[in-house]
This record gives C-alpha cells, structure tokens and sequence, in this order.
C-alpha cells in the first residue's frame, strides 16, 4: 500500500484556524493604530489652532497704548480694535479711521471657556501684563493655552478681569 503525498483535511482546518486568528489579531492591531492616529491628529489641530491664535494676539497686544478689558461687547469705536470669544470661536474685531469694521475669526469654533478669558495683572516689578487662557477640549481631552504679553507702552493699569479686550 503506497501512501499519497499530501495534507489531511485536519491539517487544513487547523492551519486554517491559525490563519484566521493571525488574520484577526492583525487587524485589530491595524484598527488601533488607525484610532490612536486619528485622535492624534485631532488633538494637534486644536493644539495647533489655539497656539495660532495665542501668537497672533500676543503680536498684536504688545506695543498697544490703551487697553481696556470690558464685561461684553460694545459698538465698535473708530480707532480700537476688539478681543472677544463669541460662539466658541476667538474674534478680532479692528475698526479704521472712520469707524469701519472688519471682523476676523482667529479659531475655529473649538473654545470651551466658562470664565473671563482675559486678565490684566501687574508682577512684583510693577509690569503691566495681560493675561489670556484658551481652553478646548476633543473627547476627554482637555487642553489649556495660557499667554502671558508685557504691555511694553502701559505704565499704569488696575489689575482686572474680563472677557472683552479694547485697544490701540
């Protein structure tokens, strides 16, 4: 009795099974990384778009001359310009000579601040400083953004804080 050359049908279903297994556990692994990626990226956007916004205020507020902080939005005074978070989003309102307004949206709608985001404060030397918090968050991500500019033409000012800023 000669014996054929070839796998028995146990064989197969065995390899089969760790095929499958092997298979699997790849793809669970290609399902994480794929995750982990994602909320990656989320984050560094948000990251990414409150340093954005945190920069370009703190090179627009540093040589000011005037700064006021106020409670809520005012009507647009010709000559100041205006920081103010409205619908989760961080806004630049700049007004010219003649009182024309032009209106910037510096983040996407991606804030989350409850309380005044803008403080001014002077350190133990006596520099007036203006401080500004930008908090998001994605899932259960919280993220916190804490600028603090030298107001390098002001000599005096009463700490305060609120959630509007005027100057020029």
């Amino acid at each position: 009795m000669t014996r054929k050359k070839g796998f028995t049908l146990i064989e197969l279903l065995i390899v089969m099974g760790i095929m499958g297994f092997v298979i699997a556990a790849g793809f669970s692994l290609l399902l994480f990384g794929n995750n982990v990626f994602n909320k990656g990226s989320s984050q560094a956007e948000i990251q990414s778009d409150l340093r954005i916004a945190s920069d370009f205020v703190k090179t627009e507020l540093r040589y000011v001359t005037e700064v006021t902080l106020l409670a809520s939005q005012e009507t647009p005074i010709a000559g100041y310009s205006y920081l103010y978070i409205t619908g989760n989003q961080l806004v630049r309102v700049k007004t010219d000579g003649a009182g024309n307004a032009t209106t910037t949206n510096l983040t996407e709608a991606i804030l989350t601040n409850t309380t005044a985001p803008f403080s001014l404060l002077k350190d133990v030397n006596g520099i007036n400083f203006l401080s500004m918090v930008l908090e998001s968050q994605t899932g259960d991500q919280a993220f916190n953004v804490t600028t603090e500019i030298i107001l390098k033409n002001i000599k005096d000012l009463p700490a305060s804080a609120n959630f509007v800023v005027k100057y020029k």
